[in-house]
């Protein structure tokens, strides 16, 4: 069930940004990327400044090829049984992240210097909200429950701005199966 919740967004998210580009950190217009539940970790990364083995040491290009980027993440399930209704609500968070940098083709970094970036957050914002409201039926099997919260994370992350929509879908729930025989002690 949480799983099938995750792809679906992945893949309904990946089609309403289809041809929706921002720029990259190399200042190149890109598709938005977007990733279940966290951002990819290179391959053969190293933590530390040992060099002498093969591998890669992570450096800022590796986390910055990710943007910009939307990860959708399965925060909670919660069984709940009301009004005889059995249901599930899954709680999901999803993260918006853009950068406002961006190398030029000598080298040099440059930035949008009005640090308006968060405008981004906000139309990405808009278009998912705007999508999740009209379809509050989720691919026929989950139901978008309110309130959907939508914010700017607060820290100043310049050059790259992170917004999170916070949203409750709920569910049916398998019902507890006939066997089960309830003995008072």
């Amino acid at each position: 069930m949480r799983a099938n919740l995750l792809n679906d967004l992945v893949i309904t998210l990946a089609k309403l940004f289809e041809g929706y580009s921002l720029p990259n950190f190399k200042g190149v217009n890109q598709q938005i990327k977007i990733f279940p539940q966290y951002l990819p970790q290179p391959n053969n990364i190293q933590f530390s400044n040992r060099k002498d083995n093969g591998l890669k040491n992570y450096d800022e290009s590796d986390f910055e090829a990710n943007f910009p980027c939307i990860v959708v993440k399965l925060e909670d399930l919660i069984d709940v049984e009301e009004n005889a209704r059995d249901f599930s609500s899954l709680k999901v968070k999803i993260i918006c992240g853009i950068t406002d940098k961006y190398i030029d083709d000598e080298g040099k970094i440059q930035a949008n210097i009005d640090s308006q970036g968060y405008q981004d957050i906000l139309n990405i914002q808009e278009k998912i909200r705007t999508y999740l409201l009209q379809n509050r039926v989720f691919c026929k099997k989950y139901l978008l429950k309110m309130p959907l919260t939508s914010r700017l994370l607060e820290s100043d992350s310049w050059p790259v701005y992170f917004g999170e929509i916070e949203c409750l879908f709920e569910t049916f729930r398998p019902n507890m199966g006939n066997d089960y025989i309830y003995r008072r002690s």
